[in-house]
């Protein structure tokens, strides 16, 4: 096999060019705003997104309102805050209905929450941690404080720490390594 630089170089020149001209510019960098919001838990400020994305803020502002028009994007009146806007809950959603090991633990959800008769939940690793994608209730009067959605702790949970056990990787630590620094000292201890 010939080495990756012979391969470069055997590729057509003018395909290169003609590849970066098809791309839409505008299109990459309202889809790195809108990244960046969800990045940042779904919820910033105008100052904070532009400093996240390495954008002015006059910029990410004319991308904000382009967002909002197309509901990707709300803002918070009071607060001034911008947020996830309900067509990114749709796109989100229609993602993970496509992602096939959701399909395929649901069954195997619904079987174990029939035969413990408790709570069952399905979680991803999630921007911001552990985050419950699918929930099955049993038919007893049990309260759970967890909903589709809620992100997990990554140390006091058992389902953060089977993804802290099994996910070696850097941002999964970070996680980690956030909440324990934020953690009180006689909670730290616990550990």
């Amino acid at each position: 096999m010939p080495p990756e630089s012979d391969l470069d170089s055997a590729q057509d020149p003018a395909a290169r060019p003609r590849e970066r001209r098809q791309r839409v510019q505008a299109a990459e960098t309202g889809m790195s705003v809108l990244k960046g919001l969800a990045r940042l838990g779904g919820r910033a400020s105008l100052t904070a997104l532009a400093a996240h994305v390495g954008e002015s803020p006059a910029k990410v502002h004319r991308y904000l309102m382009s967002l909002i028009a197309e509901g990707l994007v709300d803002q918070e009146v009071a607060t001034q805050q911008y947020h996830l806007g309900l067509e990114a809950l749709y796109v989100g959603v229609a993602a993970m209905r496509q992602a096939d090991p959701l399909r395929i633990g649901e069954p195997a959800l619904v079987r174990l929450r029939e035969s413990l008769a408790v709570t069952c939940f399905i979680a991803v690793m999630g921007n911001k941690g552990p985050t419950i994608v699918r929930f099955e209730e049993p038919g007893l009067p049990v309260t759970v404080n967890v909903r589709v959605g809620s992100v997990l702790s990554m140390l006091w949970s058992a389902t953060g720490r089977a993804f802290l056990g099994l996910l070696d990787e850097a941002p999964v630590r970070a996680l980690a390594q956030t909440e324990l620094a934020g953690a009180p000292a006689e909670q730290r201890a616990l550990l």
